[in-house]
């Protein structure tokens, strides 16, 4: 997931969204010249949908007009309100 986080850094749009296989090949680039790593495009795909269960808040998607996952969105959860008094 670091991998996938950054590369929706590098090539989000302005709203915020990343193409998903965009996001698999910037972050498998970075992943195989970084530590040897191979991060294929249905790995990332699944990878993306996992971490959005475990953590609804962070991730959002676009679907394209067949109902298919498009883009991604990774974004800061907003604190809790007793987390920001103390």
């Amino acid at each position: 997931m670091p991998y996938l986080q950054r590369a929706s850094k590098a090539i989000k749009s302005p709203g915020g969204y990343a193409p998903i296989e965009e996001l698999a090949l910037v972050a498998g680039i970075e992943g195989l010249l970084d530590h040897g790593l191979i991060i294929e495009p249905e790995v990332a795909r699944k990878a993306i949908i996992a971490y959005q269960k475990d953590h609804p808040y962070e991730v959002r998607f676009t679907v394209d007009r067949m109902g298919v996952l498009a883009h991604a969105r990774f974004v800061v959860p907003a604190s809790l309100p007793n987390e920001r008094n103390g």
